[in-house]
């Protein structure tokens, strides 16, 4: 949640509100910053803690992925309908975009809830993984390249985050270096990646409430519902299938990431990147509902 405000942080500073010009140095400090910021992302992520969660994880994922990510094809062919945008790449992107899950909103409302070292919640924590995972191989599978050399100009950050991902179960780096590199990520690779993506967004130019709210309820009715129903069709109860859902909606730092990779790759216009922007700050404020949820972790 910190580094939203560091992102609002970069809108009163852009043209939004100030209008401070963005200075042309920081661009690079920026692109050095996202690319370290995604290899500790990767880092977080883990195969080997999923443990015997993983074929579970794997099912929910159907309706925590699988149905985000239909109902996200199906809002893309209607938001972008008669655009220069229209195509397989903007729409599957799009439909990534419903389908991430926020890792860190995950733990942050299982330890809030005392069931961060449940089996319930180790289950969260392994679909939020694997919905991260899957997300990311299909973004980058999307991504356009014409060469070698500009495969591995556009995908960069994407090789942080999976070198991040490979080293993230093994001895190296070590855990202090880890730890250090953790405080570096929290107070200045991410801050400064998210004050230089607010300082450039013209909010009210490109913000479009319509589009902002039909969205947002295709967003979290289909990644709810489907987390859900198959959470019920596993045998969890209503409450838990409830709570699965909902701590799986948030969205977070995920979606802003490769939403800003998107807008730069122009698979996304601005608008449609306010847009996203906004989903992912609603759906991890979300979770406050369900610390009132708090009471079912002893049934």
């Amino acid at each position: 949640m910190k580094l939203f405000l560091f992102l609002f942080v970069g809108l009163v500073m852009g043209p939004s509100f100030l209008e401070i010009g963005f200075p042309k140095f920081a661009d690079p400090v920026a692109s050095i910053c996202a690319n370290l910021f995604l290899l500790m992302a990767g880092l977080e992520l883990s195969f080997k803690k999923m443990g015997r969660q993983l074929l579970p994880a794997a099912k929910l994922s159907v309706g925590a992925f699988l149905f985000p990510f239909l109902t996200g094809l199906i809002a893309a062919m209607i938001i972008l309908r008669d655009t220069p945008l229209a195509g397989p790449e903007s729409y599957i992107f799009i439909a990534l975009a419903l389908a991430v899950s926020a890792l860190p909103v995950a733990i942050q409302i299982l330890k809030d809830l005392k069931l961060y070292h449940t089996d319930l919640g180790r289950l969260i924590i392994a679909t939020a993984t694997l919905c991260d995972i899957l997300a990311w191989v299909c973004f980058a599978l999307i991504l356009p390249a014409e060469s070698l050399k500009s495969w591995f100009v556009t995908h960069l950050s994407l090789v942080f985050f999976f070198l991040g991902l490979a080293l993230s179960d093994s001895p190296y780096p070590s855990e202090r270096l880890r730890e250090q590199l953790q405080r570096l990520n929290t107070w200045v690779f991410g801050p400064i990646f998210f004050i230089s993506i607010g300082w450039k967004l013209n909010l009210w130019l490109n913000l479009d409430w319509s589009q902002v709210l039909l969205v947002f309820i295709l967003a979290s009715v289909s990644k709810w519902g489907g987390s859900y129903w198959t959470a019920r069709q596993m045998g969890f109860s209503k409450q838990r299938s409830l709570l699965l859902g909902l701590t799986l909606n948030s969205r977070g730092a995920v979606e802003i990431i490769i939403s800003n990779l998107a807008l730069q790759q122009g698979l996304i216009s601005e608008k449609i990147f306010a847009t996203l922007v906004i989903l992912a700050i609603a759906t991890s404020l979300i979770p406050g509902p369900v610390t009132r949820l708090a009471k079912l972790r002893d049934e």
